[in-house]
């Protein structure tokens, strides 16, 4: 019994620690390696944001692969396009939250970079955690929409649950990390100049003057 309870257990943690740790840690290094060879891809806020964002949508496309395959087999033409918008378009947005969660803290300056890349790490993970345990299960529920409790899922989902329930799902998961983004966007663009004894940004233009 506690054999197949730890089973269970084991079985639910995967996707709700596991796979968030593991994918935004992964993407999140993918944003240092590319950086290492383009400074100016984490010189500042707003770039490492584009950046981040261009990442998860990234990975978005590539983790889908095999799920448009099959939305194709199984849905024809129909369930192909509901998989694109689903897991193309939604999805996309959704990894490229997370993503530039963490890429934000990367562009700290570099007294603060260590500290301020865990924290945005950490909010990367979170996030993929409330998906992964929340919104995710909810989204699923409306798309199966069974005519009774427990029963099968329907052929399709209904177009007010496709096109407005879900993007409301996603809008209040995303909220907190959206509006978090466009804070430390907005701060960035708004705040005075560093002083001259200040480090630069990897990448800046004070930086690579330094020779």
């Amino acid at each position: 019994m506690n054999r197949l309870l730890l089973g269970h257990l084991a079985d639910a943690s995967v996707p709700l620690v596991g796979a968030p740790v593991v994918e935004e840690t992964a993407k999140a290094l993918a944003l240092v390696v590319v950086a290492l060879a383009w400074r100016e891809l984490l010189a500042d806020v707003p770039a490492a944001v584009l950046a981040g964002a261009a990442v998860g949508v990234g990975f978005a496309l590539t983790e889908n692969v095999d799920y448009l395959e099959l939305a194709a087999v199984q849905g024809g033409p129909g369930g192909l396009v509901r998989a694109l918008y689903l897991r193309g378009l939604l999805g996309g947005l959704v990894h490229a939250v997370f993503t530039a969660s963490a890429a934000a803290g990367l562009a700290a300056r570099p007294g603060r970079r260590a500290a301020a890349a865990t924290l945005g790490l950490l909010a990367a993970v979170v996030q993929h955690v409330v998906w992964n345990g929340v919104a995710s299960g909810r989204i699923t529920a409306l798309l199966c929409n069974p005519a009774r409790a427990g029963g099968p899922c329907r052929d399709a989902p209904d177009a007010v649950d496709l096109l407005v329930s879900v993007p409301l799902v996603v809008a209040a998961a995303l909220g907190p990390g959206v509006a978090a983004l466009v804070l430390l966007v907005r701060h960035a663009l708004t705040a005075p100049s560093r002083p001259p004894g200040d480090a630069a940004a990897p990448g800046s233009s004070r930086s690579r003057s330094r020779g």
